[in-house]
């Protein structure tokens, strides 16, 4: 298990979303150095925006950037930001500014958790981290003391991993879905927090580790490719990432953004990588469940909830009716972490995590986000969304 250095060097044209106010002298036509600051933090949990590469900006706008490779220099090359002696929100000011995103610090007398699981099928990603990057993730563990400096931190590792030294090792040998954030906290801890606050995972360590050695700031990031894990730039478009790695989306295939149970189909391949994006699956058509079918009254998702969640009451209703009963949903299914455990369990493909998703939504935001036609047919076996079909060819 290694984490591989992008095969080819960036010739293409990178699109970076961007959240924050841009930076002076961010302008369509101007060249820019890799690492220049391109804009500053939005609010609290994002970070700065940097440039992956030395190249020209040729789409500028507020929330999107478009940057293709240039070999003339130019741009503000960035200056190493000092990071010894820095703690706490000295310290958290300095990743921001370095373009790591701060992780979500726990309640005040909780431990925080440093998870080397799995958290579901598609995202190795971490298990690779934790073995070949060993040392990053150390550094990445000791900034991470010195952002927390009155926090306990605890390693919850599995039985074969070895700790980084840093907290009290924990081992864990759950399997999904208790191995995603929330619930493992609540396994842990006895806690059960939808937030999954202070339980820190080996990409944002190994970010955190990335900058602590020079300072320089953070524009590459590991993301898994079908069973691969390579550290790719920033931005680079999804479809330039599968001809990168040799595959061509037909008509009729999937593009998953994210785990193999949660992610969702992506309905743009020309977007850019960022934070959000955990890894990219191509599941080709041949591969995707069946369309729904009736509830059977079997159980078996409500049986399958780890937190035992009224799910099947919901999910037995006609999929028409779906979208207005969501609201009672998020009601019923309060609490729910949306790991996706009752959609697996479903006989009959039923997209349960569609709508736990939108329950999800609805508890935290108020927003619907259910559309009409909720009979989409997810990645590893169980409906999530409707997916737009991936039909660029980018052989």
């Amino acid at each position: 298990m290694v984490l591989k250095a992008w095969p080819d060097p960036v010739q293409r044209e990178l699109v970076l979303n961007c959240t924050g106010r841009l930076a002076a002298g961010v302008k369509a036509g101007r060249l820019v150095a890799k690492g220049q600051l391109l804009s500053e933090s939005a609010a609290a949990g994002f970070s700065c925006l940097r440039s992956p590469i030395t190249g020209r900006l040729v789409t500028v706008t507020p929330s999107r950037l478009v940057i293709r490779p240039d070999p003339e220099s130019g741009g503000i090359p960035p200056t190493p930001v000092p990071l010894a002696g820095l703690m706490g929100r000295d310290l958290a000011s300095a990743l921001v500014h370095l373009g790591v995103p701060l992780p979500n610090p726990p309640a005040r007398g909780e431990p925080a958790l440093l998870t080397a699981l799995i958290p579901e099928p598609g995202l190795e990603t971490a298990a690779v981290l934790w073995h070949d990057q060993h040392t990053t993730l150390a550094a990445g563990a000791a900034l991470l003391a010195r952002l927390w400096p009155d926090t306990e931190l605890r390693e919850v590792l599995p039985r074969t991993a070895e700790p980084l030294g840093i907290g009290r090792a924990i081992p864990f040998g759950g399997r999904f879905p208790m191995t995603q954030k929330a619930l493992l906290k609540k396994a842990i801890l006895g806690i059960f927090d939808p937030a999954a606050a202070g339980v820190v995972e080996p990409r944002l360590l190994w970010a955190m580790g990335s900058v602590a050695r020079g300072g320089m700031p953070l524009t590459h990031l590991p993301f898994a490719f079908q069973r691969s894990n390579f550290l790719a730039p920033l931005g680079l478009k999804i479809c330039d990432a599968l001809e990168g790695i040799n595959l061509i989306v037909w008509p009729g295939d999937v593009v998953v953004l994210g785990g193999l149970v949660t992610g969702r189909p992506a309905s743009n391949l020309d977007q850019g990588l960022d934070w959000s994006t955990l890894a990219v699956h191509l599941v080709r058509s041949r591969r995707l469940p069946p369309p729904p079918q009736p509830c059977r009254r079997c159980r078996r998702c409500a049986q399958a909830c780890p937190l035992k969640l009224p799910i099947d009451y919901f999910g037995a209703l006609p999929l028409d009716r779906w979208p207005e009963v969501t609201a009672a949903a998020a009601a019923g299914l309060s609490g729910c972490p949306a790991c996706g455990a009752c959609a697996l369990a479903c006989p009959a493909s039923r997209p349960l995590s569609a709508l736990t998703m939108a329950a999800a939504r609805i508890s935290s935001s108020g927003d619907l986000g259910l559309d009409k036609d909720c009979q989409g047919r997810g990645p590893a076996g169980r409906p999530i969304n409707e997916p737009q079909t991936a039909s660029r060819n980018v052989s």
